[in-house]
């Protein structure tokens, strides 16, 4: 899985460029001219708001099938040669000098009474306009195909050629923005391709259908149709075709994070099927293949954060590809990312080369998006004051005229979009409005909500800076509800997707939020009225919040297989407050739902200033002693989040507090929190929730307990031996029964059977793991590997009743990075128990021990809740002189229900 970054959401553009023919006729399948950039993080803008990387065309190539001369009816060797003559000239270039003499070949054709004959010059003259990018003369040619062939009774060379036609006419309508047109299309074509018999053309048409489910945003759909090709594929020598497929495929990976064992037999990654292709590329010599693989290649590096190899590769396909657009995008990739890089010095050196390759290119659709994509990356030099707009505004003057003029709706909403982002850089608020405005039109009358929401978001921005709340909250509201419905292909796909969450939807979620919640303190009272005003604000608050977190979950793990239940269906628990934490760029906002009241308060404090406190704060609590300023962040902190509201907690007896935390706030275990005296474990207990529609609360179903222990005791993988593992399983086994995996025994086919075959309550797992940014990054150590959350997942899934606690003993949060935790609440969902127990930091062996014991003993005496068991066994070792410091018993955290 690779960095969450939003990774479409924009339309992969296809772009035209037809080869070599020696008596074929071409599927019509795009030319690997453009590759994906991936989405880096943005340069924040002062809005705190990311651009939109521009919809580039997808690499791809031409497919060609051999089409016999005998297809035509009439034994004409005049018309055989005008034929053969054409695509000489069509591989030369010279579309129109082929399209004239196909033409004369049409009208001999036609003479003889010949209808095949006439089809099939058609549409090879249906395919010179396309490379032409004249559409409408296309669309002609391909009308007068289609009267020919399908009044024609269907033989098997009349189906063949009407098999080609329907290709060639999904193409003119991609490149149209007709995107389910298309589909549909490569549908018929891919029927008719099976019915025929030939293998390479229903390939080809699925490939090209897969493109269309992409350029509509469903990423889930085209990534299952290359799947099916590669089955097949894998099975062919090496090809041009089967390097185009596994080209397709390697790209669609990258953008959804890779294929698990439930699909195909193999685990699949971007970079493995990638490197395959580039494989077969350069065994057939093919230098142009090689560089779009390179391309590609570069891409997956990228989202996998690996730079110097991202910008190798681009290096390399520059040297390898003659074409220029190749050259072109090699190039604005490596702008991009040096952008990325925040290498703001070198950049702006980069730009005037390529600004003068872009201008040298005549107009068609592969250099209108590397237009967009200049344009983009000029935007970000905006950003940070490197380039004055002036040089902005022409690129997009261009890209605009050039997106009407070849009727590319989508590209004409970047560019209008893109001048509003100008001039909003620039404070020029109405010509801002204006654009983006326009922008908002075109995208609206197109139905594609993947960039709607994008000027909603924008004109949200606008507006509020014009102090208009009212109509800025309308607009952020619209971009919110397009956002919840793209969630499906969008946000649960890879970021590097050109969705990038962190840039491209969290600050929509943010900046909604920023507008709903008042300054200072607010608070309304429960009760049956239709709430209105500042009361109606803090619930939409909430529910954007919890949305926000389904959505952040979500593009973490890379799937949309989350179930979230509706807010109002939860019962609010009679003694616990939840409390919503929110950073915000100049305050900190916190909403809390008590049982009867949902209120809210503010701090003056920024965004910075909270990070930078959290970050200090975990780094002091990790040492192994109490530190005077460990406590005096501790009490910082504890004035933000708790002063404000501790008479509503005392008047309401709330007993348990329950944290939906934002951002690194995630990395520091509340139960430390000091006030001066106490810390707030010793005065409340504790639980966290990755959202409450996510993980609702349910009591423990049972008080006899029935485990499964699994662990390991000795050094594997790199990981050092956990010598009081095998006592402390011994601790669990004298409290109730129990089975259990230890060492070799501990594999996942084992533990998988196990759980299977058994009703467990508990699942403990004392073993070395980790919650990292990434899906990757987050493991559980087995004998025989490791475990990620989405084979945790498919591993505890059990057909008897869900697992009341999973313990994750001797695992920890990866230090220094934000969404680390989010590998935690991602273990925490994905492995569908109701409550997980598990440590932000590595535990001293000895003291982890100690604390597993006070908890499943007070567990088992079943006094209290799970939160409550947590809280004794912390405030146990809390009262031992030897592990005072909340490095021993702060970093358990309980996740899920506190119940």
């Amino acid at each position: 899985m690779r960095p969450r970054s939003p990774q479409p959401y924009f339309l992969r553009r296809l772009s035209l460029f037809l080869l070599t023919w020696c008596c074929v006729l071409l599927l019509g399948l795009p030319h690997p001219l453009l590759a994906h950039p991936p989405v880096a993080p943005e340069a924040r803008n002062p809005t705190g708001a990311a651009l939109s990387r521009p919809p580039l065309g997808l690499p791809l190539a031409d497919l060609q099938v051999a089409v016999p001369m005998e297809l035509a009816q009439a034994n004409d060797s005049q018309a055989t040669t005008q034929v053969q003559e054409g695509m000489a000239l069509y591989q030369a270039g010279r579309y129109q000098d082929a399209i004239a003499l196909w033409q004369q070949a049409v009208d001999r054709y036609q003479g003889q009474g010949d209808r095949l004959g006439q089809a099939m010059v058609l549409n090879q003259m249906a395919q010179a306009y396309q490379a032409l990018r004249q559409w409408e003369p296309a669309q002609a040619v391909i009308s007068r195909s289609f009267a020919l062939l399908e009044p024609a009774t269907e033989t098997s060379r009349s189906g063949l050629l009407l098999a080609q036609l329907w290709n060639i006419q999904g193409l003119s309508q991609l490149n149209q923005g007709q995107s389910e047109q298309a589909i549909r299309s490569w549908q018929r074509a891919a029927d008719l391709y099976t019915r025929a018999g030939q293998k390479t053309g229903r390939l080809g048409s699925l490939i090209n259908l897969a493109q269309a489910q992409q350029s509509l945003g469903f990423y889930r759909q085209a990534q299952a149709i290359l799947l099916q090709v590669y089955q097949t594929l894998i099975q062919e020598p090496d090809s041009r075709l089967k390097a185009m497929g596994l080209l397709h495929l390697g790209n669609i990976l990258r953008l959804t994070g890779g294929v698990n064992l439930a699909q195909v037999n193999t685990p699949l990654s971007s970079q493995q099927v990638l490197e395959d292709a580039l494989g077969i590329a350069q065994r057939l010599q093919e230098p142009d293949l090689v560089a779009t693989m390179l391309l590609s290649l570069g891409n997956t590096a990228w989202a996998d954060r690996q730079l110097d190899r991202a910008i190798a590769c681009y290096q390399q396909a520059q040297k390898m590809g003659s074409d220029a657009l190749t050259h072109l995008q090699a190039g604005l990739n490596q702008l991009a990312l040096t952008l990325d890089r925040q290498q703001w010095t070198i950049a702006p050196s980069l730009v005037p080369p390529l600004r003068e390759q872009v201008q040298r290119l005549p107009i068609s659709h592969a250099s209108l998006y590397a237009r967009l994509h200049l344009s983009q990356s000029l935007i970000k030099l905006l950003q940070v004051r490197s380039i004055d707009a002036q040089e902005i505004l022409p690129e997009l003057e261009a890209a605009l005229a050039a997106a009407r003029s070849l009727r590319d709706p989508r590209a004409e909403s970047y560019a209008l979009g893109y001048q509003g982002k100008v001039y909003e850089q620039v404070d020029a608020w109405t010509r801002a409005q204006t654009s983006t405005e326009q922008a908002l039109l075109v995208a609206q009358n197109m139905t594609a909500p993947d960039i709607t929401y994008q000027w909603e978001w924008q004109l949200g921005r606008i507006l509020r800076r014009q102090h208009q709340p009212q109509l800025a909250r309308v607009a952020f509201a619209q971009a919110y509800e397009n956002l919840k419905s793209l969630r499906q292909d969008l946000i649960a796909v890879n970021p590097e997707i050109q969705f990038n969450f962190r840039e491209q939807v969290e600050p929509v979620y943010r900046d909604y939020i920023d507008l709903l919640v008042p300054s200072g303190q607010f608070s309304t009272r429960r009760t049956a009225e239709v709430p209105h005003g500042n009361a109606a604000n803090l619930i939409e608050a909430r529910q954007v919040l919890e949305s926000f977190r389904l959505a952040e979950l979500t593009n973490f793990l890379g799937s949309n297989c989350l179930q979230p239940v509706a807010i109002d269906q939860i019962a609010q628990v009679h003694d616990a407050a939840i409390l919503y934490p929110i950073m915000l760029p100049d305050r900190l906002a916190v909403i809390v739902s008590l049982p009867n009241e949902l209120l809210s308060y503010t701090v003056d404090v920024t965004q910075d200033q909270v990070t930078e406190v959290v970050d200090r704060l975990r780094r002091e609590w990790e040492k192994p002693y109490t530190s005077p300023q460990g406590k005096q962040l501790s009490q910082q902190l504890e004035r933000w989040l708790i002063q404000p509201i501790d008479q509503h907690l005392s008047q309401a007896q709330i007993k348990t507090l329950v944290f939906v935390l934002d951002g690194n706030l995630r990395n520091v275990p509340m139960a430390a929190l000091y006030n001066g005296r106490q810390y707030l474990i010793e005065r409340y207990a504790v639980a966290l929730a990755p959202g409450l529609t996510l993980l609702a609360p349910s009591p423990l179903k049972e008080k006899q307990f029935n485990a499964l222990l699994v662990g390991l005791t000795q050094a594997r993988q790199g990981f050092p031996e956990l010598v009081n593992v095998a006592p402390e399983i011994q601790t669990i086994q004298s409290l109730m029964p129990s089975q259990v995996l230890l060492n070799e025994t501990f594999t996942k086919k084992n533990l998988q059977t196990l759980v299977q075959a058994a009703p467990f309550s508990i699942v403990h797992l004392a073993t070395h793991g980790q919650f990292g940014s990434t899906v990757d990054q987050t493991f559980i150590l087995t004998w025989d590997g490791r475990l990620n959350v989405n084979e945790l997942r498919n591993l505890l899934q059990t057909k008897n009743q869900a697992i009341d606690l999973l313990v994750l003993s001797a695992c920890e949060t990866a230090a220094g990075d934000e969404r680390a935790a989010l590998g935690l609440a991602g273990v925490a969902v994905q492995s569908g128990t109701r409550r997980t127990l598990a440590s932000l930091w590595s535990v001293d062996d000895q003291s982890g021990a100690v604390f597993i014991r006070y908890f499943y003993e007070a567990l088992v005496k079943g006094t209290g809740s799970s939160a409550d068991a947590l809280r004794q066994a912390q405030r146990l070792l809390l009262k031992n002189p030897s592990y005072r410091h909340p490095r021993y018993w702060a970093p358990y955290v309980l996740l899920g229900s506190w119940l």
